[in-house]
């Protein structure tokens, strides 16, 4: 484990010298072209705050994988805007994960885990579903 972790310190610190001074566009392209094609992808909450960084991205691989997590506390405003979003963007591969039901029947069966344990709440809602 250790390293594994020494390993990509080394690669992250190669990666960083290799694209200082170049612009976010720049770094983004060779992160998705080149660096890591093929296993990359963005974890995005699809909300207004994320449409800039989601915009650049779709002008360089509007196919990248777009990790959408669905907590099950979403309101429906979300859920259109983020369709809303991904149209106009034109990105082809949303993907959205959600909780398991038996994770929730467990840990959460009366919904309401975020009013006594905010981290368990996000733990299972949010953490858990991006780890399956």
């Amino acid at each position: 484990m250790a390293a594994d972790t020494a390993e990509r310190r080394a690669e992250a610190e190669r990666l960083s010298a290799q694209h200082a001074g170049a612009s976010a566009e720049m770094v983004l392209t060779a992160a998705i072209a080149d660096h890591f094609a093929g296993r990359i992808a963005l974890v995005s909450s699809l909300i207004a705050d994320s449409a800039v960084g989601l915009h650049r991205v779709a002008t360089i691989d509007r196919h990248l994988p777009v990790v959408f997590i669905d907590t099950g506390k979403l309101f429906g405003e979300t859920l259109r805007y983020r369709d809303a979003l991904t149209e106009r963007l034109g990105l082809t591969d949303v993907r959205s994960l959600s909780p398991l039901a038996a994770d929730l029947a467990r840990h959460d069966a009366d919904g309401v885990l975020w009013y006594s344990d905010t981290e368990a709440c996000c733990a299972l809602r949010k953490v858990r579903p991006l780890a399956l």
